[in-house]
């Protein structure tokens, strides 16, 4: 079994890979297509506010609410309105547009695959965060070109290798399939070959 120090070094390589390679673009997103195109609505300086667990409990919901100083931009808007806020490179999903709930998840991956805090997850944001604490249970995980969202699991990112055969076969000979350090490795390594360009994107 991997011990956590490698993980951590794993999880930092491949961040610091990809985060060289297509960033998204700072503003507001609207709609899948916006971010599928990296072109936002609009850009605007939102208040981040971590939710408190009593919050949570009482209403449910992500972990990250946004704020504006805007009149235009209140809190039903932002809560309704915004798929996605990207901020310094940082991707923030709204889980109302895919049933899990309101406010945002803070995503770890940048591609095509994009994988973001789950409702009610209480992840320690970051790398090394991820590493220390995360399970695979607390992500999930959207696909650009197709629009789905699903659990981050062994499954899913099996599937998703099935036309990389050296990926699988490596993948497959991981001692730990379920590990988060293990799959959001994978994620990264498949984000290099399949990363959206608004000038070649297809729907699968």
């Amino acid at each position: 079994m991997r011990s956590n120090i490698f993980a951590i070094l794993l999880i930092l390589f491949s961040f610091t890979a990809f985060s060289q390679m297509n960033p998204f673009p700072n503003g507001v997103y609207l709609s899948l297509d916006q971010l599928r195109n990296q072109k936002p609505a609009f850009d605007v300086d939102l208040k981040k506010t971590m939710r408190s667990s009593g919050d949570k409990f009482l209403i449910g919901g992500n972990d990250i609410k946004f704020e504006s100083e805007i009149d235009s931009l209140d809190e039903k808007y932002i809560k309704k309105k915004v798929f996605a806020y990207v901020k310094k490179d940082t991707i923030y999903m709204n889980g109302l547009p895919h049933k899990m709930g309101v406010w945002f998840g803070q995503a770890v991956t940048s591609g095509n695959f994009i994988v973001f805090s789950g409702s009610g997850s209480s992840v320690l944001f970051g790398a090394i965060g991820a590493g220390l604490a995360a399970t695979s249970s607390d992500f999930h995980v959207l696909s650009l070109r197709s629009g789905n969202v699903r659990k981050l699991s062994k499954e899913y990112v099996r599937d998703r290798l099935k036309d990389q055969a050296e990926l699988l076969v490596k993948f497959n000979e991981e001692e730990d399939q379920n590990s988060a350090a293990t799959l959001l490795f994978y994620i990264n390594e498949l984000n290099k070959i399949t990363s959206p360009r608004p000038t070649d994107i297809k729907k699968k």
